[in-house]
């Protein structure tokens, strides 16, 4: 069960929030606690320990969010040239983010296992990217027929 599911039960948001709820809205609360992200009006009733837990599975989540484009990205590219190479890459972010992911709590923020996990997930982005960058050649264009020069760069497929 999630994190937001385990603190911001139907009981949690009733007892603090359906008189506030129902005034404005006309409805009971529900629960979970959305729209509060960890800073809200909800997660001040937690307790600091439930806070803190509550935080790092949103750091988790919101970390996740920011890298999902741009380990796709990576192995999509990669995947176009060597798509072994590719998987294996991806299998190292995926195994890497396990350990980033499990291993972040505040007993065990500086933990070995999960900075290794961090170093396996770039590992795995920088070296699909670095397939690609190697089978991909940059071209730059100039026009200068028109009546403004453009000017601008083009990934072209290297030939073999």
């Amino acid at each position: 069960v999630g994190v937001r599911r385990k603190l911001f039960t139907k009981e949690f948001m009733k007892k603090h929030f359906e008189e506030m709820h129902k005034k404005p809205f006309g409805e009971s609360i529900g629960e979970q606690g959305y729209p509060d992200m960890g800073s809200g009006r909800y997660s001040n009733k937690l307790s600091y320990q439930d806070w803190v837990n509550f935080n790092l599975q949103q750091r988790i989540h919101y970390n996740y969010l920011e890298f999902i484009c741009v380990i796709v990205v990576s192995i999509l590219l990669a995947s176009l040239f060597e798509p072994k190479k590719a998987a294996y890459f991806g299998l190292l972010f995926v195994v890497g983010r396990y350990f980033y992911t499990y291993y972040q709590s505040p007993s065990m923020f500086y933990s070995k296992l999960r900075i290794m996990g961090q170093f396996m997930c770039l590992g795995g982005v920088i070296g699909n990217f670095w397939i690609a960058i190697q089978n991909l050649s940059l071209i730059h264009i100039s026009e200068p027929t028109r009546l403004l020069s453009i000017s601008y760069a083009v990934f072209c497929l290297k030939k073999k």
